[in-house]
């Protein structure tokens, strides 16, 4: 998926895909599942970074703005150092 072709719906249907128990925030472990199931998952350090940099406020979790503010930060910036660039390229290299 091009970065031009993320629409706000097709954002929410992704988080969804991996909110996988419908609770409105994604889990590490929820993460972790959707990389597993769609591909080269690899444990690995930066992957906890990853996540930990697009959770915000702290809590463990990803909320939907939390996700959208990562994506916002993946559409604008190219460099692949940033946690958020990371974490959304993880995902939407998948779709």
């Amino acid at each position: 998926m091009d970065r031009e072709d993320i629409t706000q719906e097709k954002m929410q249907a992704v988080f969804q895909k991996i909110d996988t128990n419908g609770d409105g925030v994604i889990t590490p472990a929820e993460y972790y599942r959707f990389l597993m199931q769609h591909g080269d998952f690899h444990m690995e350090a930066n992957q906890d970074q990853d996540f930990l940099g697009a959770d915000y406020n702290g809590l463990n979790e990803i909320d939907f703005p939390e996700f959208e503010r990562a994506v916002s930060r993946w559409y604008r910036n190219k460099d692949s150092n940033d946690p958020d660039v990371r974490l959304v390229e993880s995902i939407f290299r998948r779709f």
